[in-house]
């Protein structure tokens, strides 16, 4: 977020652009972060939000030598299952919740961090 200057004239209507504010306060509680875990059929989840339609999952590999398999991944619940095996390493996941006219809601923190061996 940035701020923004306006001029403030006496007598005068003040338009300012409408700003969309979200929150960082959605939890992800599978994988948990700094957890080992198989590379199989890999199940991440999230603690429902409210007023949420659906959220996005992006997952991403921490070498960033290899392609995100998943990244706005919409996800219509709470529980995302990789449909392929994830390779051995260090991943970062996030999910981002939006409601019914598509606007974002809340996000997770970027810290989430999990190893597959």
């Amino acid at each position: 977020i940035s701020a923004a200057k306006y001029k403030v004239e006496a007598d005068k209507t003040l338009f300012v652009n409408p700003t969309h504010l979200f929150k960082a306060d959605l939890k992800l509680t599978n994988p948990k972060s700094g957890s080992n875990i198989g590379g199989e059929n890999v199940a991440f989840q999230w603690d429902a939000y409210p007023d949420a339609a659906y959220y996005k999952l992006t997952l991403t590999p921490d070498n960033h030598l290899s392609e995100s398999r998943y990244i706005n991944q919409r996800v219509d619940g709470t529980l995302f299952t990789a449909t392929k095996a994830l390779e051995k390493g260090s991943y970062r996941w996030k999910v981002e919740a939006f409601n019914s006219s598509d606007k974002k809601l809340s996000e997770s923190g970027d810290g989430i961090t999990f190893t597959v061996q």
